[in-house]
């Protein structure tokens, strides 16, 4: 399982002019395609107040570094966190403490835009996760056959002839 891993940021004026209160820098692929590698991303601290679906930053302390994720639910524990290109929720809960904020805005190529969250945020990435497990499953079903096919050597005579 992949994490998002990000990097604290000098916060500009212009970020705060929009309530963000952390600017990080995104890097990772758990994330994809919600947010690319050196996107900026503007967080406001909200930790009591998220509900499923918004995208948290929060400290890592196995790590000392920061996750930035998408909430999939809530347990008294904390938050039960997962990226938006990950098959499975995360371990362990996030718990409140942790939490920096929510991702609120994304800056690429410098054009700010919103980050959904929320009940439109959590059926989007619901979405993402449907096709990464139908994915999978047919990738585990297909592997078999496929490297059958690939090293036929009938087949490899009647593709050549194909594309000569």
């Amino acid at each position: 399982m992949s994490s998002s891993r990000i990097e604290k940021r000098y916060m500009p004026p212009e970020a705060k002019a929009l309530g963000a209160e952390h600017v990080f820098v995104y890097t990772g692929q758990s994330m994809s395609p919600t947010f690319r590698p050196g996107q900026l991303l503007y967080v406001r601290p909200a930790a009591h107040e998220l509900e499923p679906g918004d995208v948290v930053v929060y400290r890592d302390p196995e790590q000392e570094g920061y996750v930035v994720h998408r909430v999939g639910g809530r347990s008294w524990e904390g938050l039960l966190t997962r990226g938006d290109a990950n098959a499975r929720r995360d371990a362990l809960p996030v718990a409140y403490g942790q939490v920096v904020g929510r991702v609120t805005q994304a800056e690429r190529s410098e054009q700010i835009r919103q980050v959904r969250g929320g009940r439109s945020g959590l059926w989007a990435a619901r979405a993402r996760w449907a096709m990464l497990r139908l994915w999978n499953r047919a990738a585990r079903y297909l592997a078999v056959p496929y490297r059958v096919v690939r090293n036929s050597p009938t087949v490899r005579r009647v593709l050549k002839g194909i594309w000569r």
